[in-house]
């Protein structure tokens, strides 16, 4: 009986033995499992985190900020541009007379002045208040830039006897002015009038007729010119002439001095001796021009004419 207790007894600690082992081997499992997950577990980032990362401004920055500089990147070029566009004027220097004769500018703002000269003599562009003085041989192109505060100024050709025969202009500064010279009178852009009168043909300058045709039969039309040189004047003083036309000028002396006869602007002098008779070819684009006897005193006494060609 006691025997039986004690066998009873034997097995039932190995029991509880074997069956604390099982418990403490799974214990020890789920800890080193819980110690592995938490090891190797990386943490993911949610849809709308993801999103509001990548629309986030950078540090510093503000959406505000961002639009601001690209509205000013977007602006620069555009305005430069257009401020470029309005800062050129072009002046023609013809014979006798600038074109445009008006020039408006804003003020103080550089203004480049592009000053052709489409005469056959030499001509200048002078600003004596601005202290400009720009010479220009026949067929060149001059640059200058001008910037001035608001006011009125006159430019003018300094060759001698070029201002006196109309070669003169005005420049108007203003504030907020345009620099682009105004249309001609007929609504002809400068650019395109200057060109007409330099003497090339267009068809609305023509009329539609050959641009060869024209001169050719205005060559064949003229007729010589006499100007007699007197004691002290000339007779006539006022002679017309066809433009871009060779047109033969007799010049007898019938005085009993020395005179001559000089156009400036054609780069024409010729010596007269009591009695004698000089020939000379005029040939000249549009425009008047004064003739003169040089002799000293004599044009200031009022030896002094006016050739127009038209």
């Amino acid at each position: 009986m006691n025997l039986e207790r004690v066998r009873r007894g034997g097995a039932m600690a190995i029991v509880a033995s074997v069956a604390l082992l099982v418990l403490a081997a799974c214990g020890e499992q789920a800890g080193l499992e819980s110690e592995l997950e938490d090891v190797t577990r990386v943490p993911t980032m949610s849809d709308a985190a993801a999103q509001a990362t990548r629309e986030a401004p950078p540090p510093g920055a503000s959406p505000e900020a961002g639009e601001e500089t690209l509205a000013a990147a977007e602006a620069t070029p555009g305005e430069g541009g257009e401020a470029a566009a309005a800062m050129t004027v072009e002046v023609v220097s013809h014979d006798i007379f600038f074109e445009p004769a008006e020039v408006t500018i804003p003020a103080d703002t550089d203004v480049t002045f592009i000053l052709p000269n489409q005469g056959a003599a030499p001509h200048n562009f002078s600003v004596d208040e601005l202290n400009i003085d720009v010479d220009q041989g026949p067929g060149e192109t001059q640059e200058v830039v001008i910037n001035a505060p608001a006011g009125e100024y006159e430019f003018y050709c300094n060759v001698p006897g070029h201002k006196e025969a109309g070669m003169v202009g005005t420049l108007v500064v203003t504030e907020g002015a345009g620099a682009a010279p105004a249309p001609a009178a007929d609504g002809t852009p400068i650019a395109q009038e200057a060109t007409a009168t330099a003497g090339e043909a267009t068809p609305e300058t023509t009329g539609g007729e050959p641009a060869t045709a024209e001169p050719a039969a205005a060559a064949a039309e003229a007729e010589p010119v006499t100007v007699v040189s007197q004691d002290i004047f000339f007779e006539p003083s006022e002679v017309t002439i066809p433009a871009d036309t060779d047109v033969t000028f007799t010049l007898p002396n019938e005085g009993v001095i020395p005179h001559n006869f000089s156009i400036d602007a054609l780069g024409i002098d010729v010596d007269i001796l009591p009695g004698e008779t000089q020939e000379i070819v005029v040939n000249a684009p549009a425009g008047m021009y004064e003739f003169y006897c040089n002799v000293p005193g004599h044009k200031a006494a009022g030896m002094v004419g006016t050739l127009t060609v038209e």
